[in-house]
C-alpha cells in the first residue's frame, strides 16, 4: 500500500480526502482551506502512513537551506495548523501522533481514492452534488438546501433554527476561488451614540464580546482585539485598516442604550473595495442582547460562506448568564480592565466584575475577569501581590469550576499556576501551567492574550517555544507591542540579537518607543547600552508607573556611577509596601551597609506570607552580610524542589542556585553544594543557557564557586567582549527576581577579587560607563531641546 500511496493522487481516510493534484483538503466533499506547507507536511505523512516521518526528514524535503529556528517554527506551526484542521489533538491523536524530539506518525488508515469519489467542483451547488456518503443526517433534510439558496436573511434564521434544534445546516455554496484562503475579519470599536460615559465603556466590551463570539467559529480568522481597538475614534478608509490588521472585512457599528431599551447597528465590509456586505439594525429590550449577538455572529458567518460546526454552535450558544444586567456590567469591566484611563480605569474594572458576580454568581467569565484584574496587581504591577495572589487564584479556580472549558478561565488559572512556580518554587505547577494554556488555546485557536501570556510565562525556560506562541499571538493581534516585544526578547535570549533589534525598530517606527519601553531597555541592557535603555525608560508613558522599569532603570544609573540618580528614580516609584521596602535595602546596599539592609529586609519580609516576593532579595543580602545559615533557611524555604533536586535547573533559577551553593558551601553541606553546582554548570555549558552576556558572568560565577580562578577571569573576559555592562544588579528583566546589590559586593568572586583581575575588570567597565552616562546626558538635552514649548 505505502508504495501505491506514493504515486496516487488521490487519498482518503475516515471523512478526509486528499486531491494532491488540486492541492486540496476536503472533508465529506467540502474544502478545506489549509496553507500550502501544512499540505506538504500532510502529504509526506500520509505517504509513510503508520511509520514515523522524521523532522530531519521533514526539514530536507520541505525546508532545505532554512536555519533551525526558522525551520522549527515552520513545522510546528504546519503542524498546528494541520491538526487544527483535522480537528485533531496532540494529546490523544485520532490523526497524527507526534514523537518527541523524533517526528510525526500518521496512525489513522489510509485508503487510495477514486477521482470520481472525491468532492465536487466549488462552482457546483447543493442542488446538483450528490451528498457524501458520510454526510450527517441534518445536511439530506430539503429544508436546508431551500434555505442555502435563499437570501441572506433566510440563512440566518435556518442556521437559529439549527442552533436550537442541536442540528447542522447544509454548507453554503463555497466561494468560486478555489484557492481562496479562510475569510477573515476585524471587529472595530462599535461607536456609543449615547452622553453617558458608561455606555461608551458598555460599547467597547460588547465589541470584544462580538469578537470573541466570531472567534470561535472555524474557519474564520479573526484579528486581535489590541489591534482593532488601536482604530477606534480614528476616521481610516476600510482600505488601510485592512491593510494594517491583515484581513479582508470590517465589522463595525454603533450603541445606544435607553433606559432598558437598546438600539445596535452592524454592518460588514469588505475591507477591499469598502462595499457593504450586510448590514442591521436591532432595537429590543436589553435582555435581549444575547440573541442579538448571536445573530450578529450568526450573519456575519452566512454572508462569508462560513459553515458552522456542531462545536461553535455550542460555543455560540454559551453566554454564561442569562442576567442581562449582570452581563452588561461584566462588558463595561473588561473594556476597563484594558485601562484606557490609566490606573483608575483599571480599579473601577474590580468593582464591575465583583458587581456582576454579585448578581449571578455562577457566571464564570466574570471570575475569570475578576482573577484577571488581581494577576495583574500580583505580578505585573506589584501593587497588591498579596491580596492579589490570595483573590486571584480563589476567582481563577471558581472559574474553572463553572466553566472547565472557558478559554479565558483555563489562561487565568495558567497564569495563577505559573506564578506559583515562579513566586513558590513548585515545579510541579510549571506543567500543570503549561496543559492549561495548552488547553485554553486549543478551545479557542483565537485567543491573542492566550497565547501570549503562555510565552511571557514559559519565555526564560523555554525562548524558542515561547517565540513560537509570541509569534502567534501577533499573527492573531498584529498591532499589539508586547507580543513583538517579548518575541525580541526571546530572540535575544536564543542569540539572534540582530533580529530582535530590527523586530523593535519595525516596533518603535509603528507605535513610538514610550509604549514599549520597558522591552526596548530590557533589550538594551542586557547588550551593555545602558544609554539606549535609560533613554527608552525616560521617555514619558502613558502608561501607569510601575516597580519593574523602575528597578531597571536605578539599576542602570547606580551601573552608570550616578547613585544619586539612581536614589531618585526610587524615590518616585511609589509608596506601596513592596516598593518602600525594596527602596530602603537598595539605598542601605548602595551605601555598603549590607547587614543593615539584610535585617531591613528580613523584617518586611513578613508581610508577604503569601507571594514571598522579599525572600530571595533577602537571601542575596544575607550572603553578602556573612549570616550564610540565615541565607541557606530562606533559599531552602523558597526552593524547595530546586534544594531536594527534584526541579531541572533553567534560567531563572541559575542565580539563586547559586546563591544556595554559596550558602552550602559555607555550612557544610559540601556536598550537596558539589551536586548543585555540576548541575548548574551542565546546564549553562549546554544548548539551554541563554545567549546573554549576563549568563557568562554566571559562568563565571560558578567557575569561582568551583575554585577554578583563572577559568572565572576567563568568562568574565568573554562576558565583557560580548558587551555586559550591567552591573547593579544582575537580574532577569523583565521578570526579576528583585535583587537590589550591585556586582562589586559578590561574595562568590572572593577569590577572584584577591587577584586583582575582578577589580580591575570592574574598572574597565566603570570606564566603558562614565563615556555612557556623557552620552545619555547629551541624549537627553537634544531631546529636551526638540521639545516644544
Amino acid at each position: 500500500m505505502a508504495a501505491s500511496q506514493e504515486r496516487a493522487q488521490f487519498l482518503g481516510f475516515g471523512v478526509f480526502e486528499v486531491d494532491r493534484t488540486a492541492r486540496e483538503l476536503r472533508k465529506q466533499g467540502r474544502r478545506i482551506r489549509l496553507q500550502d506547507q501544512p499540505f506538504q507536511v500532510l502529504s509526506m505523512l500520509l505517504d509513510r502512513a503508520g511509520t514515523v516521518v522524521t523532522r530531519e526528514e521533514l526539514r530536507a524535503e520541505l525546508w532545505p537551506g532554512s536555519v533551525y529556528v526558522d525551520f522549527d517554527h515552520g513545522l510546528n506551526n504546519a503542524i498546528a495548523r494541520l491538526r487544527e484542521a483535522l480537528g485533531d489533538n496532540a494529546t490523544s491523536p485520532q490523526y497524527i501522533e507526534t514523537l518527541p524530539r523524533l517526528g510525526y506518525r500518521f496512525i489513522y488508515p489510509v485508503r487510495e481514492q477514486q477521482p470520481a469519489q472525491t468532492a465536487p467542483s466549488a462552482l457546483q451547488t447543493p442542488e446538483t452534488t450528490q451528498p457524501p456518503q458520510h454526510s450527517a443526517a441534518g445536511l439530506s433534510n430539503p429544508r436546508w438546501r431551500r434555505a442555502a439558496v435563499m437570501g441572506a436573511a433566510a440563512v440566518v434564521a435556518a442556521l437559529l433554527i439549527g442552533l436550537w434544534l442541536g442540528q447542522r445546516p447544509a454548507p453554503t455554496p463555497p466561494a468560486a476561488d478555489p484557492t481562496s484562503v479562510e475569510p477573515s475579519i476585524a471587529v472595530l470599536p462599535f461607536v456609543s451614540l449615547s452622553q453617558n460615559v458608561e455606555d461608551e465603556y458598555f460599547a467597547d466590551g460588547l465589541s470584544e464580546e462580538l469578537l470573541n463570539q466570531l472567534a470561535r467559529i472555524h474557519g474564520l480568522r479573526v484579528a486581535g482585539r489590541t489591534s482593532s481597538f488601536h482604530f477606534k475614534g480614528k476616521a481610516q478608509p476600510p482600505a488601510e485598516i485592512g491593510r494594517k490588521l491583515q484581513v479582508d472585512h470590517l465589522l463595525q457599528g454603533s450603541v445606544r442604550r435607553s433606559g432598558d431599551r437598546v438600539r445596535i447597528t452592524a454592518q460588514l465590509t469588505d475591507a477591499r473595495s469598502g462595499d457593504q456586505l450586510w448590514s442591521e439594525t436591532f432595537e429590543r429590550d436589553f435582555k435581549s442582547i444575547f440573541a442579538i449577538e448571536d445573530e450578529i455572529a450568526l450573519s456575519v458567518a452566512s454572508t462569508l460562506q462560513v459553515q458552522l460546526a456542531a462545536s461553535d454552535a455550542r460555543q455560540l450558544r454559551r453566554s454564561g448568564t442569562q442576567d442581562a444586567e449582570a452581563y452588561r456590567l461584566y462588558l463595561m469591566g473588561i473594556a476597563e480592565l484594558r485601562g484606557h484611563r490609566g490606573r483608575q480605569s483599571v480599579e473601577d474594572a474590580r468593582s464591575l466584575f465583583e458587581q456582576a458576580i454579585a448578581r449571578d454568581d455562577g457566571f464564570a467569565a466574570a471570575h475569570a475577569g475578576l482573577a484577571s484584574y488581581h494577576f495583574q496587581g500580583a505580578a505585573v504591577s506589584y501593587l497588591s501581590p498579596e491580596e492579589g495572589a490570595r483573590l486571584g487564584r480563589a476567582a481563577a479556580e471558581r472559574a474553572i469550576a463553572l466553566d472547565p472549558d472557558g478559554s479565558e478561565a483555563l489562561r487565568v488559572m495558567g497564569d495563577f499556576e505559573m506564578w506559583r512556580y515562579r513566586f513558590l518554587g513548585d515545579s510541579a505547577a510549571y506543567r500543570r501551567a503549561d496543559a492549561l494554556f495548552r488547553r485554553a488555546t486549543e478551545v479557542d485557536p483565537s485567543n491573542a492574550f492566550a497565547y501570549f501570556d503562555h510565552g511571557r510565562a514559559i519565555h526564560w525556560c523555554e525562548p524558542k517555544r515561547a517565540l513560537r506562541l509570541f509569534e502567534r499571538s501577533v499573527e492573531l493581534d498584529p498591532l499589539a507591542e508586547g507580543g513583538v516585544g517579548m518575541a525580541a526578547l526571546a530572540m535575544s535570549q536564543l542569540g539572534m540579537h540582530e533580529a530582535a533589534e530590527l523586530r523593535l525598530e519595525q516596533l518603535v517606527a509603528r507605535s513610538g518607543a514610550a509604549r514599549s519601553a520597558h522591552g526596548i531597555a530590557s533589550f538594551e541592557s542586557y547588550l551593555g547600552r545602558l544609554d539606549r535603555a535609560a533613554a527608552a525608560l525616560l521617555l514619558p508613558s502613558p502608561l501607569s508607573p510601575r516597580l519593574v522599569p523602575k528597578l531597571l532603570l536605578r539599576g542602570i544609573f547606580m551601573s552608570l556611577g550616578d547613585p544619586a540618580t539612581a536614589a531618585g528614580v526610587l524615590q518616585d516609584a511609589g509608596n506601596d509596601p513592596l516598593t518602600d521596602a525594596l527602596r530602603t535595602a537598595a539605598l542601605l546596599s548602595s551605601e555598603d551597609r549590607h547587614a543593615e539592609a539584610f535585617e531591613q529586609l528580613d523584617r518586611r519580609r513578613k508581610e508577604f506570607p503569601v507571594s514571598r516576593l522579599l525572600d530571595l532579595p533577602a537571601a542575596r543580602l544575607a550572603l553578602i552580610a556573612g549570616q550564610h545559615e540565615r541565607a541557606r533557611m530562606l533559599l531552602e524555604q523558597r526552593l524547595p524542589d530546586l534544594a531536594n533536586g527534584a526541579e531541572p535547573i533553567t534560567a531563572p533559577r541559575v542565580l539563586p542556585a547559586l546563591d544556595l551553593v554559596l550558602a552550602w558551601s559555607q555550612t557544610g553541606r559540601t556536598a550537596e553544594a558539589g551536586r548543585l553546582l555540576d548541575r548548574v554548570e551542565a546546564f549553562l555549558d549546554g544548548p539551554d543557557a541563554p545567549r546573554l552576556p549576563m549568563f557568562t558572568v554566571q559562568r563565571a560565577r560558578a567557575h569561582a564557586l568551583a575554585g577554578e580562578t583563572d577559568l572565572a577571569r576567563q568568562a568574565l573576559e568573554r562576558a565583557y567582549t560580548e558587551g555586559f555592562r550591567l552591573t547593579c544588579p544582575l537580574d532577569l528583566y523583565p521578570q526579576p527576581l528583585l535583587y537590589v546589590d550591585c556586582m562589586d559586593s559578590d561574595p562568590a568572586f572572593a577569590e577572584v577579587r584577591r587577584s586583582g583581575h575582578f577589580d580591575e575588570w570592574l574598572a574597565r567597565i566603570r570606564a566603558d560607563n562614565r563615556l555612557q552616562l556623557e552620552q545619555l546626558r547629551s541624549r537627553l538635552a537634544d531631546r529636551a531641546a526638540s521639545r516644544p514649548d
